[in-house]
C-alpha cells in the first residue's frame, strides 16, 4: 500500500525539465498531520532554488502549476488543495520578468483565504471555547447536596398541594343494572323500554369551595386505537358538507348512501350518560360552558357547520346531537373529539360554582345510557377540586422525593468514600507509566 507521504506532489522533481536531481521542499514539506491548515501568509517561497522551481521562465502555465503543487500541505484530495486552487486567479502569478527572486518576495505578502470566517472554522473543528470544570470529590458532593435541597422541599409542597385536593369518585354502572337484568347487563343498555334512570347519593367529605369539577371516567376503552383515531375527517368538522372527501370516516362515512356530519367512529361513539344534582330541595345548576378548549372551539369546529344525518344507521353508538345548534357550540362533542391517550381517562363534563359543605349529601341522578358492558369497560363520576397543581396527583410529589432522597445517598457514599480512601490532587505517582507492573 502507498503512503500518503510517497505520493506528495513535490517530493521529487527528477522529471520536470532543467531538474538534474531529487529535490526536497525543505520546510515546506510537511506530512499531513503536522500542519492541520495553511498558513495565513505564504512565506519562504524564495527558499527553492529558481533553477529547480522555475527552469522555463517564459512557461507561465508550468510556473504555476508547480507553485500550486508545492503548497499542497495536507496531500491530494485534502483541504489544502482546494483553499490554494485560488492562486491561478492572482495577477502576480502571470508575472513573466523571469526574476524569481521579485516572485517570491511578492508572495510574501499575499494572505491566503480560507473561504470561511474564524467563527465557523472553530464550530466544524470542534474548537469553540468551552467550560471543562474539574468534577473534584467536594465539587460532586455539593452538586448532589444542592439537588437534593432543591428537589424534597418541592416534592413535600407538590405532595401537600396534591393531598389538599377533595375528590369523590361514584363507581355507578355496575350499581345501576336492576336486578332482573344482571345476568344480561347488555341486553340492558340495549332495551329502549327499560328505564335509565340511576339515583345516586355522594357524601362530601370535606369542604369543597367552588368551583367543582364534574368529569366522567371511563376504564378499559382504547381512543388511542388507531382504526377508531384515524375515522374522523378535520375538515368536515371545520366546513361540512363543502368537503365532500370523507374516505377517512370509514365504516361511518354514509348512512343510506347520504353523508354524515360529524362522520366517523369517534363522533358516532360519543358518550351520552347525563348527571343532575341537588343539594337537599334545591338543584345544583352545572355549568357546562367553556369546557371544551377554546383553540378547538374556534379553529377545529365550524361555526356554520351543523349536524346532518347523525345516528340515523341501523346501529346507534353513542349519543345524539341537536340539529340546530352548530358544531362550534357542542362542546360536548369537542371534548369527546379530543381522543385520550390511555384506556382510562377522564373528561370535563361541567362545573358546580356553589361550595359544599363537610358532611352534605348530594343526590345525583344518572341516566346509564352509554354501553360499557359489551367490552367490559367501566364508568365512574368524579367531583373534585383543583390546586396549582391541578387535580388529585401524587406522582409528581413522590417524584422528587425519591429523587431527592437518592442525592442524600449518593452524598453520603462519596463523602464516605472520600473520607476512608482520600486522593492527592495532581499525584504523578498514579500516572499508569508511573505504577510498577503487577510482574514487577
Amino acid at each position: 500500500m502507498r503512503s500518503r507521504r510517497s505520493e506528495s506532489p513535490i517530493s521529487n522533481y527528477t522529471d520536470l525539465p532543467g531538474a538534474t536531481a531529487p529535490y526536497h521542499a525543505g520546510p515546506l514539506q510537511l506530512s499531513p498531520t503536522s500542519f492541520p491548515r495553511p498558513p495565513r501568509s505564504i512565506s519562504r517561497i524564495a527558499l527553492f532554488d529558481s533553477k529547480y522551481l522555475f527552469p522555463n521562465t517564459s512557461n507561465s502555465r508550468f510556473r504555476c502549476r508547480l507553485f500550486e503543487l508545492s503548497l499542497n500541505f495536507g496531500g491530494r484530495g485534502s483541504r489544502g488543495w482546494h483553499r490554494i486552487s485560488w492562486i491561478h486567479r492572482l495577477d502576480w502569478i502571470q508575472m513573466a520578468g523571469g526574476n524569481t527572486s521579485e516572485f517570491g518576495i511578492a508572495a510574501q505578502s499575499i494572505p491566503v483565504p480560507y473561504g470561511r470566517s474564524k467563527a465557523w472554522y472553530q464550530f466544524t473543528q470542534q474548537k469553540l471555547p468551552a467550560c471543562k470544570p474539574v468534577l473534584t470529590p467536594a465539587c460532586v458532593i455539593s452538586i448532589f447536596l444542592l439537588l437534593s435541597v432543591i428537589s424534597l422541599p418541592l416534592g413535600l409542597v407538590t405532595l401537600q398541594a396534591s393531598r389538599s385536593v377533595v375528590e369523590i369518585v361514584d363507581h355507578y354502572d355496575a350499581e345501576c343494572i336492576p336486578d332482573a337484568f344482571q345476568g344480561n347487563k347488555v341486553a340492558y343498555i340495549r332495551d329502549s323500554s327499560t328505564t335509565k334512570n340511576c339515583p345516586r347519593y355522594l357524601k362530601v367529605p370535606k369542604r369543597m369551595k367552588a368551583p367543582i369539577y364534574i368529569y366522567y371516567q371511563l376504564d378499559n376503552f382504547y381512543q388511542n386505537h388507531r382504526r377508531y383515531v384515524k375515522s374522523r375527517s378535520d375538515k368536515q368538522l371545520l366546513y361540512g358538507l363543502r368537503h365532500s372527501d370523507t374516505s377517512t370516516c370509514k365504516p361511518e362515512e354514509l348512512s343510506n348512501g347520504i353523508p354524515i356530519v360529524p362522520c366517523g367512529l369517534i363522533a358516532w361513539s360519543l358518550f351520552n350518560d347525563t348527571y343532575t344534582f341537588r343539594r337537599g330541595t334545591v338543584e345544583l345548576k352545572v355549568n357546562r360552558n367553556n369546557i371544551a378548549w377554546k383553540s378547538d372551539r374556534e379553529h377545529k369546529f365550524g361555526k356554520e357547520v351543523y349536524p346532518y344525518n347523525f345516528q340515523n344507521g341501523s346501529l346507534i353508538g353513542g349519543g345524539n346531537l341537536d340539529l340546530h345548534i352548530p358544531l362550534s357550540d357542542q362542546e360536548d362533542l369537542i371534548v369527546w373529539m379530543r381522543t385520550a391517550a390511555l384506556p382510562s381517562f377522564r373528561k370535563l363534563y361541567g362545573k358546580i360554582e356553589d361550595d359544599l359543605d363537610e358532611g352534605e349529601v348530594v343526590a345525583v341522578n344518572v341516566m346509564n345510557n352509554y354501553n360499557t358492558y359489551s367490552f367490559g369497560g367501566k364508568k365512574k363520576l368524579v367531583l373534585t377540586t383543583m390546586t396549582w397543581v391541578g387535580g388529585k396527583n401524587d406522582f409528581l410529589g413522590l417524584a422528587y422525593i425519591f429523587v431527592g432522597s437518592c442525592c442524600i445517598l449518593i452524598s453520603v457514599i462519596f463523602i464516605f468514600l472520600h473520607v476512608r480512601n482520600p486522593r492527592a490532587y495532581g499525584d504523578a505517582s498514579l500516572l499508569s507509566f508511573n505504577r510498577k507492573s503487577i510482574s514487577g
